[in-house]
């Protein structure tokens, strides 16, 4: 095994997204703040997305829940995943391959990854290598302000969205910087089956919070390729699929 059984790469735009929306009571701040940390400690539980902050650094959990609290008791406001919106404000630890073996790490940019553990890679594969957070997660921030644009009282509900943008975390890719000669989809699965469970149980756990308060959950394929729902779903991402057939990803 070596860095360059890294067969996995970045899409140009999202994959798949999953969205949690939630009821929003205009009297009851509390509700809606005591939902998001209960959100942010399913990702701490789960160990499957880490926030970031402003300069970069990571949240210490303590930390973040201060700041969502200080949120509401001093700017009336509960910051349901606004804050983790930019593309570079989250973080997860994912597998990946180097010449040492199977390695895990915190990463924000599965792009540069790839770029730093498949160089040289030729420009007709550089969107393969874009920028890109392993699992991006964004909401928006909610004010208890009457007139605010953002205000509880004009808005019925408010929603979470968790999109991925690589195939890291699916047990078959297509591997799109390598060769299709051959008949089946290379097989993730040493890597996916160490990250993926976690994103499987935040997803878990975020749909039984959100249908527990009369919420929504529900599932988007935003590519149309053929072979993506045969590995992901409502429920999350299937480790035991069947590998897809190469023809499918031509």
């Amino acid at each position: 095994m070596s860095r360059h059984d890294n067969h996995w790469s970045v899409y140009r735009n999202a994959l798949v997204g999953w969205t949690a929306t939630v009821p929003i009571q205009a009297d009851a701040p509390r509700a809606l703040l005591d939902w998001t940390l209960a959100v942010v400690e399913l990702a701490r539980v789960t160990d499957a997305v880490r926030f970031r902050k402003v300069d970069g650094t990571y949240w210490p959990w303590p930390e973040l829940v201060a700041w969502l609290e200080r949120g509401l008791a001093e700017r009336s406001v509960v910051d349901a995943f606004g804050f983790s919106r930019r593309f570079d404000r989250t973080g997860s630890k994912v597998a990946y391959q180097d010449e040492s073996g199977i390695q895990e790490a915190l990463i924000d940019d599965v792009g540069g990854l790839l770029a730093r553990l498949r160089a040289p890679v030729d420009d007709l594969h550089r969107s393969a290598l874009r920028r890109a957070p392993p699992l991006w997660v964004g909401g928006h921030e909610i004010s208890f302000t009457p007139d605010a644009v953002m205000a509880a009282a004009k808005l019925p509900s408010t929603s979470v969205d968790i999109r991925i943008e690589c195939d890291l975390w699916l047990p078959w890719v297509p591997g799109r910087i390598d060769p299709p000669d051959r008949e089946t989809f290379y097989d993730n699965r040493p890597l996916a089956e160490r990250h993926t469970p976690r994103l499987n149980a935040f997803l878990s756990g975020l749909r039984e919070s959100v249908t527990s308060r009369g919420g929504d959950w529900s599932f988007i394929a935003y590519s149309e390729n053929e072979w993506l729902p045969r590995m992901v779903g409502e429920d999350g991402i299937d480790l035991g699929a069947a590998p897809p057939a190469m023809s499918l990803a031509r």
